[in-house]
């Protein structure tokens, strides 16, 4: 979501829903949602509690990642058809 305003739009017209201006905005206002909440007493915890602590819109940030940062450590060591795949996929 490093583009919401662009983002959000795609996914709701994927989804079959409106896309006017009102309708993205309250997309970014998920606190207002009656499911912004902790759930009942049978399924507490059926949400993401970190969200729960705090339910806002938050813009995505992505981090630096590389390849580079598995190799030579065996606990974390990829396959080359593996790296092949992240590599077609841009994960890399």
């Amino acid at each position: 979501m490093t583009d919401p305003d662009t983002y959000l739009v795609e996914v709701a017209e994927w989804l079959g829903i409106s896309t006017d201006k009102d309708s993205i905005a309250l997309m970014r206002h998920p606190e207002k949602s009656p499911f912004a909440c902790y759930g009942p007493k049978n399924a507490k915890f059926g949400n993401d509690p970190s969200y729960l602590e705090a339910p806002e819109f938050r813009e995505y940030e992505p981090r630096e990642f590389s390849l580079e940062s598995f190799k030579g450590k065996p606990e974390t060591a990829l396959s080359e058809d593996l790296i092949q795949c992240a590599m077609y996929f841009k994960y890399a």
